[in-house]
Protein backbone atom coordinates (compact mmCIF):
# COMPACT_ATOMS: atom_id res chain seq x y z
CA UNK A 1 0.00 0.00 0.00
CA UNK A 2 1.11 3.22 -1.19
CA UNK A 3 0.48 6.77 -1.42
CA UNK A 4 1.78 10.11 -2.48
CA UNK A 5 3.70 12.04 0.26
CA UNK A 6 3.54 14.85 2.33
CA UNK A 7 6.03 16.81 -0.21
CA UNK A 8 4.03 15.27 -3.44
CA UNK A 9 7.58 14.01 -4.25
CA UNK A 10 6.80 10.27 -4.14
CA UNK A 11 4.62 7.43 -3.69
CA UNK A 12 6.04 5.50 -0.66
CA UNK A 13 4.96 2.84 1.17
CA UNK A 14 3.28 2.97 4.33
CA UNK A 15 2.04 -0.66 5.25
CA UNK A 16 3.00 -4.19 3.00
CA UNK A 17 1.69 -7.59 3.36
CA UNK A 18 4.77 -10.44 2.07
CA UNK A 19 4.37 -14.15 1.44
CA UNK A 20 7.94 -15.58 2.63
CA UNK A 21 8.63 -19.47 1.53
CA UNK A 22 10.49 -20.89 4.67
CA UNK A 23 10.67 -24.44 3.18
CA UNK A 24 8.98 -28.09 1.99
CA UNK A 25 5.04 -28.48 3.24
CA UNK A 26 4.02 -31.50 3.92
CA UNK A 27 5.06 -33.14 0.83
CA UNK A 28 7.01 -32.28 -2.50
CA UNK A 29 4.34 -31.22 -4.06
CA UNK A 30 3.38 -28.20 -1.10
CA UNK A 31 6.03 -25.32 0.41
CA UNK A 32 6.18 -23.99 3.95
CA UNK A 33 5.87 -20.70 4.43
CA UNK A 34 4.99 -17.77 6.70
CA UNK A 35 3.08 -14.26 5.98
CA UNK A 36 4.58 -11.14 7.18
CA UNK A 37 3.33 -7.43 7.58
CA UNK A 38 5.03 -4.63 7.79
CA UNK A 39 3.68 -0.76 8.98
CA UNK A 40 5.24 2.44 8.88
CA UNK A 41 5.48 4.53 12.15
CA UNK A 42 5.84 8.34 12.35
CA UNK A 43 8.87 8.13 13.66
CA UNK A 44 10.21 4.97 12.36
CA UNK A 45 10.87 3.22 8.98
CA UNK A 46 10.15 0.19 8.02
CA UNK A 47 12.63 -2.75 8.80
CA UNK A 48 12.99 -6.10 8.26
CA UNK A 49 11.57 -7.06 11.35
CA UNK A 50 7.94 -7.35 10.52
CA UNK A 51 5.31 -5.89 13.49
CA UNK A 52 3.15 -9.44 12.93
CA UNK A 53 4.56 -12.91 11.91
CA UNK A 54 2.28 -15.59 10.98
CA UNK A 55 3.84 -19.45 10.74
CA UNK A 56 3.71 -23.07 11.60
CA UNK A 57 0.00 -23.07 11.06
CA UNK A 58 -1.38 -20.85 13.72
CA UNK A 59 1.40 -19.28 15.76
CA UNK A 60 1.15 -15.24 15.49
CA UNK A 61 4.25 -13.04 16.81
CA UNK A 62 4.15 -9.69 17.68
CA UNK A 63 6.89 -7.42 17.54
CA UNK A 64 6.10 -5.22 20.46
CA UNK A 65 2.28 -5.95 22.00
CA UNK A 66 -0.83 -7.49 21.83
CA UNK A 67 -3.68 -4.85 22.80
CA UNK A 68 -7.49 -6.18 23.46
CA UNK A 69 -9.97 -5.54 26.34
CA UNK A 70 -10.31 -8.98 27.06
CA UNK A 71 -8.72 -12.10 25.66
CA UNK A 72 -10.98 -15.70 25.87
CA UNK A 73 -9.03 -19.03 25.63
CA UNK A 74 -10.17 -20.38 22.21
CA UNK A 75 -11.34 -23.91 23.51
CA UNK A 76 -12.72 -22.97 26.70
CA UNK A 77 -13.78 -19.37 26.60
CA UNK A 78 -14.55 -19.91 30.32
CA UNK A 79 -11.05 -19.40 30.96
CA UNK A 80 -10.03 -15.66 30.01
CA UNK A 81 -7.36 -12.60 30.50
CA UNK A 82 -8.72 -9.95 31.55
CA UNK A 83 -5.75 -7.15 32.45
CA UNK A 84 -8.54 -4.20 33.73
CA UNK A 85 -10.73 -6.87 35.41
CA UNK A 86 -10.89 -10.40 37.35
CA UNK A 87 -9.09 -13.25 35.20
CA UNK A 88 -9.92 -16.89 35.44
CA UNK A 89 -7.15 -19.63 34.79
CA UNK A 90 -5.80 -22.77 35.45
CA UNK A 91 -2.66 -22.73 36.15
CA UNK A 92 -0.24 -19.37 36.08
CA UNK A 93 3.45 -19.67 35.99
CA UNK A 94 5.94 -16.66 36.48
CA UNK A 95 9.35 -16.55 36.09
CA UNK A 96 11.69 -13.57 35.06
CA UNK A 97 13.95 -15.44 33.68
CA UNK A 98 17.32 -15.06 36.21
CA UNK A 99 18.46 -17.00 38.89
CA UNK A 100 17.13 -16.60 42.59
CA UNK A 101 16.93 -13.00 43.98
CA UNK A 102 17.88 -11.43 40.27
CA UNK A 103 14.08 -9.75 39.82
CA UNK A 104 10.30 -9.98 40.96
CA UNK A 105 8.57 -13.12 39.12
CA UNK A 106 5.39 -11.14 40.15
CA UNK A 107 4.99 -7.05 41.20
CA UNK A 108 1.56 -6.01 42.16
CA UNK A 109 1.52 -2.07 42.38
CA UNK A 110 -0.76 0.44 44.45
CA UNK A 111 -3.23 -1.22 46.03
CA UNK A 112 -3.46 -4.39 43.51
CA UNK A 113 -4.58 -7.61 45.35
CA UNK A 114 -3.76 -11.25 44.63
CA UNK A 115 -6.72 -13.02 45.42
CA UNK A 116 -6.69 -16.79 45.65
CA UNK A 117 -9.97 -18.91 46.30
CA UNK A 118 -10.87 -20.48 49.85
CA UNK A 119 -8.74 -23.94 49.73
CA UNK A 120 -6.36 -22.82 46.83
CA UNK A 121 -2.31 -23.07 47.43
CA UNK A 122 0.49 -21.25 46.35
CA UNK A 123 3.68 -23.80 46.12
CA UNK A 124 6.76 -23.22 46.26
CA UNK A 125 8.98 -25.88 44.14
CA UNK A 126 7.76 -29.09 42.58
CA UNK A 127 4.13 -28.96 42.75
CA UNK A 128 3.11 -32.32 45.44
CA UNK A 129 0.58 -31.71 48.40
CA UNK A 130 2.72 -34.93 49.59
CA UNK A 131 6.49 -33.67 49.81
CA UNK A 132 6.21 -29.65 49.00
CA UNK A 133 6.43 -26.61 50.35
CA UNK A 134 3.13 -24.25 50.12
CA UNK A 135 1.21 -21.98 52.03
CA UNK A 136 -2.62 -22.78 51.71
CA UNK A 137 -5.35 -20.25 52.79
CA UNK A 138 -9.51 -20.49 53.47
CA UNK A 139 -12.01 -17.92 54.11
CA UNK A 140 -13.09 -19.92 57.80
CA UNK A 141 -11.54 -21.05 60.70
CA UNK A 142 -9.31 -23.04 59.44
CA UNK A 143 -7.09 -19.88 58.81
CA UNK A 144 -3.97 -19.68 56.63
CA UNK A 145 -1.71 -23.19 56.66
CA UNK A 146 2.34 -23.22 56.54
CA UNK A 147 3.36 -26.39 55.42
CA UNK A 148 7.26 -27.62 54.76
CA UNK A 149 7.47 -31.09 52.65
CA UNK A 150 3.96 -31.45 53.17
CA UNK A 151 3.42 -31.57 56.89
CA UNK A 152 1.55 -29.16 58.42
CA UNK A 153 3.67 -26.87 60.07
CA UNK A 154 2.26 -23.45 61.33
CA UNK A 155 -1.97 -22.04 61.39
CA UNK A 156 -2.71 -18.61 61.53
CA UNK A 157 -6.89 -18.12 62.28
CA UNK A 158 -8.43 -14.99 63.33
CA UNK A 159 -6.99 -15.27 67.43
CA UNK A 160 -3.55 -16.58 66.71
CA UNK A 161 -0.22 -18.11 65.39
CA UNK A 162 0.08 -22.42 66.12
CA UNK A 163 3.54 -23.33 65.08
CA UNK A 164 4.19 -27.23 65.59
CA UNK A 165 8.07 -26.97 66.02
CA UNK A 166 9.92 -23.35 67.40
CA UNK A 167 9.54 -20.17 67.03
CA UNK A 168 12.78 -18.14 66.88
CA UNK A 169 13.61 -14.51 67.40
CA UNK A 170 16.22 -12.88 69.44
CA UNK A 171 13.71 -10.93 70.94
CA UNK A 172 9.92 -11.11 71.22
CA UNK A 173 7.83 -7.65 71.52
CA UNK A 174 4.36 -7.25 72.97
CA UNK A 175 2.54 -5.97 69.79
CA UNK A 176 0.40 -3.29 72.04
CA UNK A 177 2.94 -2.00 74.06
CA UNK A 178 6.62 -2.89 73.25
CA UNK A 179 8.07 -2.17 76.91
CA UNK A 180 6.88 -5.73 77.80
CA UNK A 181 9.17 -7.87 76.18
CA UNK A 182 11.32 -11.39 76.85
CA UNK A 183 15.11 -11.49 75.36
CA UNK A 184 15.91 -15.12 76.69
CA UNK A 185 19.65 -14.24 75.94
CA UNK A 186 20.55 -11.04 77.39
CA UNK A 187 22.53 -10.80 80.55
CA UNK A 188 20.29 -7.62 81.86
CA UNK A 189 16.64 -7.93 81.77
CA UNK A 190 15.79 -11.38 79.76
CA UNK A 191 11.65 -10.40 80.67
CA UNK A 192 9.74 -7.76 81.57
CA UNK A 193 6.49 -8.38 82.14
CA UNK A 194 3.35 -6.82 83.68
CA UNK A 195 1.30 -9.63 85.12
CA UNK A 196 1.45 -12.86 86.80
CA UNK A 197 3.95 -15.70 85.76
CA UNK A 198 2.23 -19.20 85.66
CA UNK A 199 4.50 -22.08 85.45
CA UNK A 200 3.62 -25.78 84.46
CA UNK A 201 4.85 -29.12 85.81
CA UNK A 202 8.29 -31.34 85.83
CA UNK A 203 8.45 -34.80 86.46
CA UNK A 204 9.20 -35.67 90.02
CA UNK A 205 11.69 -37.99 91.84
CA UNK A 206 14.52 -37.34 89.00
CA UNK A 207 17.97 -36.17 90.29
CA UNK A 208 19.12 -32.54 88.72
CA UNK A 209 22.24 -32.72 87.59
CA UNK A 210 22.25 -28.98 86.58
CA UNK A 211 20.41 -25.98 87.32
CA UNK A 212 17.54 -25.19 89.46
CA UNK A 213 14.05 -25.91 88.36
CA UNK A 214 11.04 -23.86 89.10
CA UNK A 215 7.49 -25.11 88.65
CA UNK A 216 5.39 -27.72 90.22
CA UNK A 217 6.53 -31.40 90.72
CA UNK A 218 3.98 -33.26 88.90
CA UNK A 219 2.98 -35.35 92.31
CA UNK A 220 2.25 -32.09 93.93
CA UNK A 221 -1.38 -30.29 94.36
CA UNK A 222 -2.19 -27.87 91.92
CA UNK A 223 -1.32 -24.38 93.10
CA UNK A 224 1.90 -25.70 94.14
CA UNK A 225 5.16 -23.85 93.70
CA UNK A 226 8.18 -26.39 93.79
CA UNK A 227 12.30 -25.17 93.44
CA UNK A 228 14.37 -28.15 92.93
CA UNK A 229 18.17 -27.26 93.79
CA UNK A 230 20.34 -28.33 91.12
CA UNK A 231 23.86 -30.23 91.40
CA UNK A 232 27.22 -28.75 92.89
CA UNK A 233 28.38 -27.88 96.45
CA UNK A 234 26.94 -25.07 98.60
CA UNK A 235 23.61 -25.00 96.67
CA UNK A 236 20.36 -22.73 97.87
CA UNK A 237 17.61 -20.98 97.39
CA UNK A 238 18.60 -17.13 98.60
CA UNK A 239 16.90 -13.94 98.41
CA UNK A 240 19.35 -11.27 97.74
CA UNK A 241 18.82 -7.16 98.60
CA UNK A 242 19.11 -4.67 95.34
CA UNK A 243 22.39 -3.31 96.26
CA UNK A 244 23.29 -7.26 95.84
CA UNK A 245 25.38 -6.63 99.40
CA UNK A 246 22.76 -8.85 101.90
CA UNK A 247 21.30 -12.49 101.47
CA UNK A 248 18.62 -11.56 103.36
CA UNK A 249 16.97 -14.82 103.19
CA UNK A 250 18.43 -18.46 102.15
CA UNK A 251 17.21 -22.34 102.49
CA UNK A 252 20.07 -25.06 101.50
CA UNK A 253 20.21 -28.30 100.33
CA UNK A 254 20.59 -29.25 104.29
CA UNK A 255 17.50 -28.51 104.82
CA UNK A 256 18.27 -24.87 106.70
CA UNK A 257 16.76 -21.98 106.61
CA UNK A 258 18.36 -18.72 107.14
CA UNK A 259 17.07 -14.56 107.48
CA UNK A 260 19.36 -11.91 108.02
CA UNK A 261 17.00 -10.17 110.26
CA UNK A 262 14.42 -11.91 111.31
CA UNK A 263 11.76 -14.86 110.50
CA UNK A 264 8.50 -13.64 111.52
CA UNK A 265 5.22 -15.89 112.12
CA UNK A 266 1.94 -16.62 114.26
CA UNK A 267 3.10 -19.82 116.04
CA UNK A 268 6.42 -21.99 115.38
CA UNK A 269 5.55 -25.60 115.27
CA UNK A 270 8.10 -28.66 115.97
CA UNK A 271 8.08 -30.49 112.78
CA UNK A 272 9.00 -33.93 114.17
CA UNK A 273 6.21 -33.80 116.97
CA UNK A 274 3.56 -30.57 116.88
CA UNK A 275 2.14 -31.08 120.23
CA UNK A 276 5.60 -28.63 121.18
CA UNK A 277 4.92 -25.63 119.48
CA UNK A 278 6.06 -21.89 119.81
CA UNK A 279 3.59 -18.90 120.42
CA UNK A 280 5.47 -15.94 121.30
CA UNK A 281 1.88 -13.84 122.19
CA UNK A 282 0.50 -16.36 123.87
CA UNK A 283 0.85 -20.04 124.96
CA UNK A 284 3.83 -22.07 123.84
CA UNK A 285 4.63 -25.75 124.70
CA UNK A 286 8.40 -27.10 125.07
CA UNK A 287 10.58 -29.52 126.61
CA UNK A 288 13.23 -28.25 127.68
CA UNK A 289 14.30 -24.93 127.83
CA UNK A 290 18.51 -24.00 127.98
CA UNK A 291 18.94 -19.94 127.70
CA UNK A 292 21.56 -17.54 129.75
CA UNK A 293 18.57 -14.58 130.99
CA UNK A 294 15.36 -15.70 130.72
CA UNK A 295 12.64 -12.62 131.39
CA UNK A 296 9.44 -13.22 132.00
CA UNK A 297 6.76 -10.54 132.27
CA UNK A 298 5.44 -7.67 130.14
CA UNK A 299 8.08 -5.45 129.73
CA UNK A 300 9.65 -4.46 126.11
CA UNK A 301 12.79 -3.32 127.48
CA UNK A 302 15.81 -4.87 128.81
CA UNK A 303 16.05 -5.17 132.48
CA UNK A 304 18.36 -3.06 134.76
CA UNK A 305 20.58 -5.63 136.65
CA UNK A 306 18.58 -8.85 135.48
CA UNK A 307 20.11 -11.91 136.78
CA UNK A 308 19.82 -15.29 134.70
CA UNK A 309 15.95 -15.31 135.42
CA UNK A 310 14.13 -11.57 135.51
CA UNK A 311 10.36 -11.50 136.19
CA UNK A 312 8.83 -8.43 136.11
CA UNK A 313 5.19 -6.72 136.80
CA UNK A 314 3.54 -3.60 137.12
CA UNK A 315 2.19 -4.83 140.40
CA UNK A 316 3.82 -7.83 142.61
CA UNK A 317 5.42 -10.03 140.17
CA UNK A 318 5.29 -13.81 141.45
CA UNK A 319 6.09 -17.00 140.46
CA UNK A 320 3.47 -19.64 140.76
CA UNK A 321 3.84 -23.08 141.02
CA UNK A 322 1.04 -25.91 139.68
CA UNK A 323 1.57 -29.47 140.92
CA UNK A 324 -0.40 -32.58 141.33
CA UNK A 325 -0.74 -33.16 137.63
CA UNK A 326 -3.81 -30.06 137.60
CA UNK A 327 -3.75 -26.97 136.40
CA UNK A 328 -4.76 -25.02 139.84
CA UNK A 329 -2.08 -23.10 141.33
CA UNK A 330 -0.94 -24.83 144.04
CA UNK A 331 1.78 -22.43 145.70
CA UNK A 332 3.13 -19.58 144.94
CA UNK A 333 6.58 -16.98 145.52
CA UNK A 334 5.76 -13.74 145.00
CA UNK A 335 7.90 -10.01 145.49
CA UNK A 336 5.38 -7.19 147.51
CA UNK A 337 7.46 -4.72 146.41
CA UNK A 338 5.74 -2.32 148.90
CA UNK A 339 6.73 -3.72 151.85
CA UNK A 340 9.58 -4.57 150.11
CA UNK A 341 9.57 -8.70 151.34
CA UNK A 342 8.61 -12.10 149.62
CA UNK A 343 5.65 -13.94 149.81
CA UNK A 344 5.41 -17.27 150.12
CA UNK A 345 1.15 -17.81 149.60
CA UNK A 346 -1.08 -21.00 149.01
CA UNK A 347 1.60 -23.18 151.36
CA UNK A 348 1.02 -24.07 154.83
CA UNK A 349 4.87 -24.00 155.95
CA UNK A 350 7.79 -23.50 154.10
CA UNK A 351 11.06 -25.67 154.33
CA UNK A 352 14.39 -26.63 153.17
CA UNK A 353 16.66 -29.28 152.97
CA UNK A 354 19.12 -27.46 154.57
CA UNK A 355 19.29 -23.80 156.45
CA UNK A 356 17.26 -20.23 156.33
CA UNK A 357 19.93 -17.30 157.07
CA UNK A 358 19.10 -14.13 158.33
CA UNK A 359 20.57 -11.58 160.69
CA UNK A 360 16.55 -10.87 161.82
CA UNK A 361 13.74 -13.41 161.81
CA UNK A 362 10.46 -11.60 163.05
CA UNK A 363 7.06 -12.37 163.46
CA UNK A 364 4.55 -11.18 160.22
CA UNK A 365 1.66 -10.87 162.71
CA UNK A 366 3.45 -9.02 165.38
CA UNK A 367 7.11 -7.48 164.92
CA UNK A 368 7.78 -6.59 168.63
CA UNK A 369 8.40 -10.54 168.50
CA UNK A 370 11.73 -11.19 166.58
CA UNK A 371 14.75 -13.79 166.67
CA UNK A 372 18.68 -12.34 166.72
CA UNK A 373 20.47 -15.46 166.97
CA UNK A 374 24.16 -13.31 167.56
CA UNK A 375 22.19 -10.69 170.18
CA UNK A 376 19.18 -9.98 171.83
CA UNK A 377 15.86 -11.67 170.92
CA UNK A 378 11.90 -10.86 171.89
CA UNK A 379 10.35 -14.54 171.96
CA UNK A 380 6.98 -14.99 174.30
CA UNK A 381 6.60 -17.94 175.10
CA UNK A 382 9.58 -20.91 174.87
CA UNK A 383 9.07 -24.12 175.68
CA UNK A 384 12.48 -26.29 176.11
CA UNK A 385 13.64 -29.65 177.47
CA UNK A 386 17.09 -27.93 177.38
CA UNK A 387 18.67 -24.50 178.03
CA UNK A 388 22.72 -23.92 178.01
CA UNK A 389 24.27 -21.22 178.87
CA UNK A 390 27.48 -20.47 177.58
CA UNK A 391 30.38 -20.26 180.38
CA UNK A 392 31.68 -16.99 181.21
CA UNK A 393 31.40 -14.20 183.84
CA UNK A 394 28.16 -12.23 183.31
CA UNK A 395 26.28 -15.24 181.18
CA UNK A 396 22.71 -15.65 183.00
CA UNK A 397 19.19 -15.41 182.68
CA UNK A 398 17.28 -12.05 183.54
CA UNK A 399 13.94 -11.58 184.85
CA UNK A 400 11.49 -8.64 184.07
CA UNK A 401 14.28 -6.17 183.41
CA UNK A 402 16.10 -7.67 180.53
CA UNK A 403 19.74 -8.64 180.90
CA UNK A 404 22.52 -6.89 181.85
CA UNK A 405 21.89 -5.14 185.34
CA UNK A 406 18.45 -6.54 185.57
CA UNK A 407 17.39 -6.25 189.46
CA UNK A 408 15.83 -10.33 189.40
CA UNK A 409 18.60 -12.73 187.12
CA UNK A 410 20.49 -16.04 187.70
CA UNK A 411 23.92 -15.80 186.89
CA UNK A 412 27.13 -18.34 186.39
CA UNK A 413 30.62 -17.31 188.01
CA UNK A 414 33.06 -19.74 189.29
CA UNK A 415 34.60 -16.91 190.67
CA UNK A 416 34.11 -13.21 192.93
CA UNK A 417 32.41 -11.44 190.92
CA UNK A 418 31.98 -7.60 191.88
CA UNK A 419 28.45 -7.65 189.15
CA UNK A 420 27.42 -10.90 189.08
CA UNK A 421 28.68 -12.29 192.06
CA UNK A 422 30.53 -15.11 192.91
CA UNK A 423 30.91 -18.00 195.44
CA UNK A 424 29.54 -17.84 198.67
CA UNK A 425 32.14 -17.60 201.32
CA UNK A 426 33.03 -21.30 202.33
CA UNK A 427 31.70 -22.59 199.14
CA UNK A 428 33.82 -24.63 197.00
CA UNK A 429 31.57 -26.64 194.71
CA UNK A 430 28.78 -24.17 194.05
CA UNK A 431 28.67 -21.89 190.46
CA UNK A 432 25.43 -20.25 190.66
CA UNK A 433 24.64 -17.37 192.23
CA UNK A 434 21.53 -14.79 192.64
Amino acid sequence: WTAKSTSNSYDSMYAAVYGRKTGTGPDTNWNAGELHFFTVQSSVYVTSTPDLRLWNHGDAEFKTSVRAPLFYDKDNTAYYSNPTGNSNQVTLTLNNGGGNGSGAGLTVNGSGDVKLLSGSSLFFGAYNYSTSTYIRGYDNSSGFQFRVDGTLRSVIDSAQLTHNASIRSPIFYDTDNTAYYVDFASTGVSANLNGRIQVGTFNQSQNNAGEAWIGRAADRSQGTLTVQLGSGSGRKFEVVDSGWTTVEFEANDSGDATAYNSMRAQIFYDRNNTAYYVDPASTSQLSVVRMATLTAGTSSTAMSGAGQIAVHSSGNPYISFHSGGGTARTGYLQHITSGDRFYFGDVAYTESAGSFRAPYFYDTDNTSYYLNPASESRLNVVHSNNYQVEAGNGAGIGFWGGSGGSSYSIYMSSTGDSNHGGRVGGETTSDYNM
